[in-house]
């Protein structure tokens, strides 16, 4: 009798068999790829050299003054310690995965889940510019948290409250030492809590995580930009000396201009994950079969990254077109507004909002993706607002990219 074998000799039964295992087994795979992954992983550099060299001193003379004692006084035990850190990140990874999938629903839950396990490894893993134990610490663990939270906030408004819900408040102040997800959950929570009261389903714990999430960025606000705390001097002075006298329509406008520069004319992996996400979409309208007009519409976001991030790599960026765009090329050490690139910016993402228009349809659906990349947004122009908003580099679009993922995930699921 022949075997059920395709034209290359292979069994189909054992290749469906893989598959099948891959799609009803992801996150067991996710962990064990990182648990190998981590073993291996290299913590001599960037941050993590920095906290190693800082742990010679006491605990508690490293503590003094810091602005993030959680974040901060965890990566000091991990990098005294790395092997604590190997053996827990994984967790971490797939809590975060698990997470997503839970939060946002979606019709092919297995398509669903597969997804989260490999496309937020991108910017959890891939944009670690500060080294992997602080860059995880202080970005993948808080936003992971973050995750946690808002998925029992969304439990409790669909399912009622239960009292173990009450031990996600400590992972809630964790996330909240992130100045960012300060401003990310107060937006969620505010928003949610608005939700509820029209449904007639208001519940006290919602309102505690909300008064949490604004109290801490009250906090973060007043101790980040008073400028009277030695971290804000210092900062200032080493990268930003114009920052204080910039006013709150400069400081929005630096954290939108810096946003797009980096992720549309600035060669770093934040513009490799733009191009991705605008070429999925871009793709997807193509296989779609939209329109002319709408095809344009989806080309023009990722043909634009494309161009003026290979010339941001080469010496041609220093033509009169890329200058006219790029304005000010981006000095670091002074502010300077000009309405050029902005417009130039503002396009793009009219075009990147309309094409998931384009792809959704439902206007339910089309209002949650703006919402959810509004937050991203949002979470990245907040840098606007602090000294390092350059020097920080590509990590602080951790959480942006994490909200385009959710987008990626929803359009996959309809597609």
């Amino acid at each position: 009798m022949l075997r059920n074998n395709d034209k290359h000799g292979v069994d189909i039964h054992k290749s469906k068999s893989i598959k099948d295992f891959v799609l009803c087994h992801p996150f067991l795979l996710l962990f064990i790829i990182a648990a190998i992954v981590h073993i291996f992983l290299p913590l001599n550099w960037g941050d993590d050299k920095v906290f190693s060299v800082s742990t010679a001193v006491p605990f508690s003379q490293f503590m003094q003054g810091k602005a993030r004692p959680l974040t901060d006084g965890l990566t000091f035990v991990f990098s005294r310690y790395n092997i604590l850190w190997r053996i827990s990140n994984p967790f971490i990874l797939v809590l975060m995965a698990k997470t997503l999938t839970e939060l946002v629903p979606a019709e092919n839950k297995k398509l669903s889940a597969l997804l989260f396990c490999t496309l937020p490894l991108y910017p959890t893993m891939a944009m670690v510019d500060a080294g992997f134990i602080a860059t995880n610490i202080n970005y993948l663990w808080p936003i992971t948290f973050a995750l946690v939270n808002l998925l029992i906030f969304q439990k409790t408004y669909s399912e009622g409250f239960r009292l173990y819900y009450i031990f996600a408040l400590p992972l809630l102040l964790y996330a909240l030492n992130m100045e960012m997800m300060t401003v990310v959950l107060s937006f969620a929570f505010l928003f949610g809590i608005s939700v509820m009261l029209t449904k007639k389903k208001f519940h006290l714990f919602a309102l505690m995580q909300a008064l949490l999430s604004v109290g801490s960025a009250v906090a973060a606000y007043t101790r980040n930009l008073s400028g009277d705390n030695s971290r804000m001097v210092r900062e200032i002075a080493r990268y930003f000396p114009e920052f204080e006298s910039l006013t709150l329509f400069n400081k929005l406008e630096l954290g939108f201009s810096s946003t797009f520069y980096g992720m549309t004319m600035r060669g770093t992996w934040a513009a490799i994950g733009f191009i991705a996400f605008t070429a999925f979409l871009a793709v997807t309208v193509f296989v779609s079969k939209k329109g002319v007009v709408q095809k344009v519409i989806a080309v023009f976001p990722c043909a634009s990254a494309i161009v003026f991030t290979t010339l941001s790599l080469t010496s041609v960026r220093y033509n009169s077109l890329f200058l006219l765009l790029t304005g000010k090329s981006k000095n670091t050490q002074f502010y300077l507004f000009e309405p050029i690139p902005d417009i130039f910016f503002i396009a793009i993402a009219i075009c990147v909002l309309a094409t998931v228009a384009f792809l959704l349809e439902n206007k339910l659906e089309i209002l949650k993706a703006y919402l959810i990349l509004g937050v991203g947004l949002g979470s990245r122009m907040i840098m606007g607002f602090s000294p390092t908003v350059w020097a920080s580099g590509y990590r602080t679009f951790a959480v942006f990219f994490i909200t385009i993922v959710i987008v990626i995930v929803m359009i996959a699921d309809k597609h």
